[in-house]
């Protein structure tokens, strides 16, 4: 009995983890991220010209990110489709090929470039104000 007793508290203390668990999310720890932790450096306030300056958010935790609904090809839904929208010269036409091939290869994923609409389609009270 003192046999079976001392052979389940060995199976018992062999399944511990002496790994360091990361408390925010649960993860373990990783040398890589260990190692590049001097990267985080937090933002300063925002200044003229940048994003923040104008747009002002409360910004997310990588939990909230991996918390929230992401959107992922199907088969039914496995296209991008660019629509672009007012006139465009022949630079920008190549500009836009070339967001096109690089969307294709970096998503994997088909991409179609779709006819021009007209940019009436944007109600006056939205678009961009011209500086």
């Amino acid at each position: 009995m003192k046999k079976l007793l001392f052979l389940a508290f060995v199976i018992l203390c062999s399944c511990q983890s002496n790994k360091k668990e990361n408390p925010e999310l649960n993860l373990p720890e990783d040398p890589y991220f260990t190692k590049i932790k001097v990267n985080d450096i937090k933002l300063g306030e925002p200044v003229f010209g940048d994003w923040l300056y104008s747009h002002p958010e409360k910004g997310q935790s990588f939990e909230q990110f991996m918390n929230t609904k992401h959107v992922v090809p199907t088969k039914e839904e496995d296209i991008i489709y660019l629509q672009p929208i007012g006139q465009f010269d022949s630079l920008q036409v190549k500009q836009i090929e070339l967001v096109r091939q690089y969307l294709e290869i970096f998503f994997q994923l088909k991409t179609k470039v779709l006819k021009e609409v007209s940019n009436d389609i944007i109600p006056k009270n939205v678009r961009k104000k011209e500086i």
